[in-house]
């Protein structure tokens, strides 16, 4: 407020001294709102939220909301009466948390003696190797550095930006309770979590494989606790048992400890006491998937079979001190078992019977005759992100960045498995469409672009959005590991991916991965070796930018040539015979967005043929994100002037607003009317506009050109004066308020 009041009182005064004043005014300005929305902006918690303008109504109103729906009200106790009072709600939830974590009695003996040793000596060593500081280092600036901060009340920026002081102590620390990790040989392959290179995906197709093949089958620490409730620290919970939150050993210990269920589970498949799940002849059984706490168990559908997977579940608790929640588990049963045996199984083993038509690590579990409406919740959960307060306190450039960052996110984790039906991807771009133009609580507006031309990359004239339908297509196309062992034996068990078929009864996982194939075909490129295998006509191996395939007529006799025909006896031989390559762009770019852009590509040619604007330099002017969406708008001829309302068929006067004299377009309301003239000239950047206008035939033509060929500080005052020019134009009509421009001060 001071340093509003001072910029104020030195506003239009032109002597160097006030003019000095005014500029270290401004600029203490500036750091106090950076200050400011970087305060909200923590206690908010919007992690996303990571560009665009100066936030701090958004991050505030995040806050409130935030402490508001986090607050405890009331809870139901073991009585089943309601508590309302802050002393008998901590009194509550300390009872509550004691009882969970109260100790059992265990017996470890018949887990620990199954697992075999996997970590040799050379393992040994690695583990027990003292850290370095650079190691330390390195992993804190891979921290988010705005997460929750510590007991010391710190965040990872803080450590970041005083290690060179606390770098040290802060290694002193971390070097107590850190060691280096070697998992991947002592966990099993059925499990995912935790274990780099393995992906939560795998289980999930592996899983999806199964329900579809049973459906088309017709035959530590002594530690305390302190838990906050309403703000209020609980009396110390002492645990008994389980895994310390928050300790970074624990997600290692829980992945340790369930490789005791698995080796289980072995133990009985290898005795014969159950069986596994083939998805066909020649296929790898699947008798569990496990990932972190979720697990899938399969044997045959009879009492002696489900009687001894209950022992195991029942020896694993006994022995690690967890316990399953069979009022969250489900079974589910082949076709080939008589709806009273699946009640009777269901019954037995106490949990609860379902048609497969649930859901296994946030993905459908089996997908039915109608794909929209079992892909229809993601439209659902777009729509709930789309319709809070928070898409309503967004200018345009935090609505881009909700879009890229949360919205479009949503449905990427199933596009990794399914390919979404068109009409449904369709209907969510219109959701994204109707968003980002939209305004007020329904979010009405007229859609001056269509979506398609806003997923051209900046580069383009665009605005980077994904199509959705393509990135679909780019996300399904990979795979690798046991998954890939079960589809291969189910699918292609005498060929490769690329030269698979649909096959007969696939499941819907299959579908969509199949459909991807011709991405891989596309961007791929047979590696030449010795040149035995490689057909000249048949298949992808020219080094060529325009094309991987040979474009010959196909004369008689041809079509069985291979490449090594074509070398001389003493010729050049290369390695890796049977090896292809991704030859997309893979500068900075994983093979996902590689195959993706290059399915976007024919689109952006399409449309840039004719000539290409350099767009790239309108996004590089120095000026706030909202007034170069403001810039972009009006360049794309989305701008609502009276002219452009009229070609939508909106009934109003074509004439200008403030100065009521020529009809309304982009030129007029930049320069022509004389509310904008005045502007111009009190923030003395007339001669800017003019100079650039002389060059240009056009309003697009004459950003454009400023944007490419000026001075980029220029630029950005230029987009600046603009916006202020826009929203004074507004409110005029809207509020009957009207700013005048101030007078250029003191450079």
């Amino acid at each position: 407020m001071e340093c509003s009041e001072e910029m104020e009182r030195l506003r239009g005064r032109h002597d160097p001294d006030n003019s000095h004043h005014y500029k270290d005014a401004h600029e203490k300005h500036a750091r106090l709102l950076v200050q400011e929305e970087t305060y909200w902006r923590q206690r908010a918690q919007m992690h996303w939220l990571q560009q665009g303008d100066l936030n701090t109504k958004f991050f505030h109103m995040s806050a409130s909301v935030r402490s508001k729906v986090k607050k405890i009200e009331k809870l139901i106790n073991g009585a089943n009466m309601e508590v309302k009072t802050q002393p008998e709600i901590c009194e509550e939830a300390k009872a509550y948390f004691d009882k969970l974590f109260k100790a059992n009695m265990s017996s470890h003996e018949p887990v620990l003696s199954l697992i075999t040793p996997k970590i040799t000596q050379d393992d040994n060593d690695r583990l027990l190797a003292p850290l370095t500081k650079e190691e330390i280092h390195e992993a804190l600036l891979q921290m988010h550095p705005d997460k929750a901060p510590g007991p010391d009340n710190f965040n990872p920026t803080f450590y970041e930006h005083f290690w060179s002081v606390r770098g040290d102590n802060i290694f002193e620390a971390a070097n107590e309770w850190l060691e280096k990790d070697c998992l991947d040989k002592c966990v099993s392959e059925e499990k995912s979590a935790f274990v780099e290179g393995r992906s939560i995906i795998d289980n999930a197709l592996i899983a999806i494989e199964v329900v579809h093949a049973l459906k088309r089958k017709t035959k530590g620490f002594q530690v305390n606790y302190s838990v906050l409730v309403n703000f209020e620290k609980v009396d110390p919970i002492i645990p008994g048992r389980g895994l310390r939150q928050g300790d970074p050993l624990s997600p290692y210990l829980l992945i340790l400890v369930t490789e005791g269920l698995s080796t289980l589970i072995k133990k009985y498949v290898a005795r014969g006491d159950i069986h596994g799940v083939k998805v066909c002849r020649g296929a790898p059984p699947v008798s569990h998937m496990l990932f972190a706490d979720d697990c899938f168990l399969f044997c045959r559908s009879n009492l002696e079979e489900n009687r001894k997977l209950m022992d195991i579940i029942k020896t694993y608790e006994v022995a690690s001190g967890q316990e399953v929640n069979m009022s969250k588990s489900e079974v589910i049963f082949s076709r080939n078992l008589s709806m009273a045996a699946q009640e009777d199984l269901s019954r037995i083993m106490g949990v609860k019977h379902v048609l497969g038509t649930g859901t296994y690590l946030g993905l459908p579990s089996m997908v039915g005759r109608s794909k929209k409406s079992t892909f229809a919740y993601i439209k659902d959960q777009i729509w709930k992100r789309i319709n809070s307060w928070r898409g309503r306190a967004l200018s345009r450039a935090g609505k881009e960045v909700l879009i890229k960052s949360v919205l479009q996110s949503i449905p990427s984790y199933v596009m990794s498995v399914y390919i979404i039906p068109e009409t449904t991807i369709k209907e969510i771009e219109r959701m994204f469409n109707s968003f980002w133009w939209g305004g007020g609580s329904n979010n009405r507006g007229i859609k001056w672009l269509v979506w398609d031309r806003m997923t051209f990359l900046k580069e383009y004239g665009g605005l980077g959005f994904r199509n959705l339908q393509l990135f679909n297509m780019a996300m399904v196309a990979k795979r690798n590991s046991l998954v890939e062992k079960v589809y291969k034996a189910r699918y292609f068990p005498n060929s490769s991916f690329l030269a698979s078929h649909l096959c007969n009864n696939p499941s819907y996982a299959w579908r969509s991965i199949w459909k991807s194939r011709q991405v891989l075909l596309n961007g791929c490129r047979r590696k030449i070796g010795d040149g035995t295998n490689i057909k000249v006509m048949n298949e992808p191996w020219l080094k060529k930018e325009d094309g991987k395939w040979m474009q010959s007529p196909q004369e008689q006799g041809v079509s069985s040539l291979h490449v090594n025909q074509l070398m001389l006896a003493n010729g050049k031989v290369w390695d890796n015979n049977k090896r292809i390559n991704w030859c997309g762009m893979m500068i900075c770019m994983k093979i996902i967005m590689s195959g993706y852009n290059m399915l976007l590509q024919p689109k952006i040619g399409a449309v840039t043929a004719q000539g290409r604007e350099d767009w790239k330099a309108l996004w590089k002017i120095h000026a706030p994100p909202k007034t170069k969406h403001l810039m972009w708008r009006i360049c794309k001829g989305c701008l609502p002037t009276r002219l452009r309302l009229k070609d939508r068929n909106v009934q109003c006067p074509l004439s200008c607003p403030i100065c009521e004299n020529d009809a309304e377009n982009d030129w007029n309301f930049l320069y022509e009317c004389e509310n904008s003239r005045n502007a111009w000239q009190r923030a003395g950047l007339e001669h800017i506009i003019t100079q650039h206008a002389q060059q240009a035939n056009t309003t697009k033509e004459c950003i454009l050109h400023l944007c490419q060929f000026g001075d980029r500080n220029e630029a950005g005052k230029v987009a600046t004066l603009i916006w202020f020019l826009w929203q004074n134009k507004n409110n005029w009509i809207w509020n009957l308020l009207r700013l005048e421009v101030p007078k250029r001060n003191g450079g």
